[in-house]
């Protein structure tokens, strides 16, 4: 099963297709990743920065956070950079890798970064990771899902029609639960069927009594006291 954010999204997109025919569900999902596709080539030419709002936000946010970083020039493109809390970290520009390891994981410059890249006045835009660029997002986005006639439209080439298969109606009685995967427990039965099971004796709910039911109530009771006076001992005859 896949259980990752792409494919989640996806789904929660074609709800309201899986319950058509095969024809009608196939036409709402072209219909809505065509669309999907053109909104996004559309609103990546709108970006101001050379990456999208959301990496442009985090961005800007590290760079609020690096006014309270002092840099320190080690040689080269590395830096010893002190933080006003009292933690000390590695940068490396030319590695763009930090001892934070938060732009090693991410690919944004963290805030110990941005303050060396302000020491030497470059852009903390061009340190991102290209995959965050808008080059990147177009070609994501860059092939084109084709518009279609409605069937109609649709060019005949075979005249004989395709049709269905035949239905054959399969014997016995058809099944209404779903079939179980391995290592799944079984479906809880109800309560009546699981006391049946467990208890061996019946207690009636008139009297109270183990061994019958209301049904028989009277009738057990009687039988019980014309037993009960069957075993009495006869009295002697005078």
């Amino acid at each position: 099963m896949m259980l990752n954010n792409l494919c989640e999204a996806f789904n929660s997109s074609i709800v309201k297709a899986r319950d058509k025919p095969i024809l009608q569900m196939l036409e709402s999902i072209r219909t809505n990743l065509m669309v999907r596709m053109a909104n996004r080539r559309v609103a990546a030419f709108k970006w101001k920065k050379s990456v999208g709002p959301r990496i442009e936000k985090i961005v800007e946010k590290n760079k609020v956070e690096s006014r309270y970083c002092i840099p320190i020039l080690s040689g080269d493109m590395k830096y010893q950079v002190t933080n006003m809390e009292g933690g000390q970290y590695a940068v490396d520009l030319g590695t763009r890798s930090c001892s934070c390891m938060r732009w090693d994981l991410c690919g944004i410059p963290c805030s110990h970064a941005i303050a060396c890249m302000s020491r030497r006045r470059q852009d903390p835009f061009d340190y991102v990771d290209e995959c965050y660029k808008k080059a990147a997002y177009l070609k994501s986005y860059n092939p084109i899902i084709s518009p279609m006639p409605s069937i109609d439209q649709w060019q005949r080439h075979d005249p004989n029609p395709l049709l269905p298969p035949l239905y054959k109606k399969q014997v016995g009685r058809p099944k209404k639960k779903r079939v179980r995967e391995q290592g799944e427990p079984p479906a809880a039965t109800s309560g009546n069927r699981l006391r049946k099971w467990v208890y061996d004796r019946f207690k009636c709910s008139k009297c109270g009594k183990d061994g019958h039911n209301k049904k028989t109530c009277g009738t057990s009771s009687t039988n019980a006291a014309t037993k009960q006076t069957s075993n009495w001992p006869k009295r002697p005859q005078r």
